[in-house]
């Protein structure tokens, strides 16, 4: 089974986009978990009566202060059982053939890494609140091409974004436990299969329509910064996130905080 993960948050304005969108897939073996973070405007109403619509939709409203898309998204994982999981964003849209595409390559990734972690991901088209095309490639804007950063500074920069992931059970299980503040969940998995020797298709090919708004818990990095390159990639004056950053990624890879700032000037150098 494919279990996609919805977390939504006061999404009324876009949701209904995004669930027609998946509503859409010329692949429709999948079943739709949402957990709604507290949400005060009609999101909720949105989702019961697509549930009303269709079978495979389950709806789980917050018990808890609101948790924030990451946690809310690792709740999803930890409570949802399935063999492939996809995460899914209230306000983006779907190409019709996301999932089949998805699932093609996983499955043929299987069947020579069976007992590894995989997770596989594309690129995306980023758009504006009213899908007008700002870059019609995220990697290109943001300069994370994967096969340009390679494997060695997946964990200085993270070029896996979680709405374009499918990813197996064992990637799951391994990205389940854990300590403390992890920054995002999509970041987390990604440092989780690559530190046990996992492995990461990247699909060159765009599947959604990114949708930015002054909203967005996290998008394409196409803003201005004051300190541009410090910024881009030393994350200053920004020390708080560095910090954690380094917190993070020391809690999968035997590596001390001389190391890993070689590493991060050696990736600056490079770029």
């Amino acid at each position: 089974m494919i279990a996609i993960l919805l977390s939504t948050y006061n999404g009324e304005k876009y949701l209904r986009d995004q669930l027609e969108s998946l509503y859409c897939q010329t692949y429709s073996e999948f079943q739709l978990f949402v957990r709604d973070d507290g949400s005060t405007d009609s999101t909720i109403s949105i989702l019961e009566e697509y549930a009303s619509k269709y079978s495979n939709i389950r709806v789980f409203k917050s018990e808890t202060t609101n948790l924030g898309a990451c946690e809310s998204f690792m709740w999803l994982l930890k409570n949802v059982t399935a063999e492939y999981y996809m995460f899914c964003d209230q306000d983006d849209i779907w190409f019709p053939s996301k999932v089949q595409i998805s699932l093609d390559a996983l499955e043929s990734e299987s069947k020579r890494s069976n007992e590894k972690a995989i997770i596989v991901h594309t690129d995306l088209i980023v758009t504006d609140n009213n899908l007008d095309i700002i870059a019609k490639s995220l990697w290109e804007n943001d300069n994370i091409t994967p096969a340009k950063i390679t494997r060695k500074y997946l964990k200085l920069v993270n070029y896996v974004t979680g709405c374009t992931m499918m990813f197996n059970r064992k990637a799951r299980d391994l990205s389940i436990e854990y300590i403390g503040n992890i920054l995002m969940h999509d970041f987390w998995i990604s440092l989780c299969v690559d530190s046990s020797n996992g492995v990461i298709v990247s699909l060159p090919i765009p599947t959604i329509y990114y949708r930015q708004h002054t909203n967005n818990a996290i998008g394409a990095s196409y803003k201005k910064h004051r300190f541009p390159i410090l910024q881009r990639y030393f994350h200053i004056p920004d020390f708080s996130y560095s910090y954690d950053l380094y917190n993070v990624i020391r809690t999968k890879y035997d590596i001390g905080f001389a190391k890993y700032f070689i590493l991060r000037i050696t990736y600056y150098l490079k770029f």
